[in-house]
């Protein structure tokens, strides 16, 4: 029930950032809204609340013992899946706020350009890069396959 409660609000709380931030980024009240973490808190609250009573559920996802079945197990669980969709909006607003202090602090709206670039380029070498780096763990703890 509060799961539900929770994923309602997460659509509802940052809508009138994003709404403000994307049509009207040099109003007064967008400026105070960005600069005051105001979305943040509440989402980073939902996030706690629902990630950190299932820790124990995670635990066995950091192991080497890692396979997609256990994956599949840990977030067919609402509280896990409600979890990641958290992080993910809390991790937007997150990202729009650096955005948004970084491009309009000097009021050069060029560097909104360059730093969302720079965001898209960070997120799209990720997850490549988490992979490449599981991959070195598995070879470290285990060596490389002999032929």
């Amino acid at each position: 029930m509060i799961i539900n409660i929770f994923i309602n609000a997460s659509l509802y709380i940052p809508a009138p950032f994003w709404i403000l931030t994307i049509f009207q980024p040099h109003l007064s009240i967008t400026k105070w809204l960005v600069r005051s973490y105001i979305t943040l808190i509440p989402l980073g609250i939902m996030y706690a609340k629902t990630l950190l009573p299932n820790m124990h559920v995670l635990q066995p996802l950091w192991t080497l013992n890692f396979s997609e079945e256990l994956l599949q197990r840990a977030f067919a669980q609402p509280a896990l899946s409600s979890a990641v969709w958290f992080h993910t909006v809390f991790h937007d607003v997150f990202a729009a706020t650096w955005i948004y202090i970084g491009s309009y602090s000097h009021e050069r709206v060029y560097r909104t350009w360059v730093t969302s670039l720079l965001i898209a380029v960070s997120m799209n070498i990720g997850a490549p890069l988490a992979v490449i780096l599981q991959l070195l763990r598995i070879v470290s703890a285990f060596g490389l396959p002999k032929f």
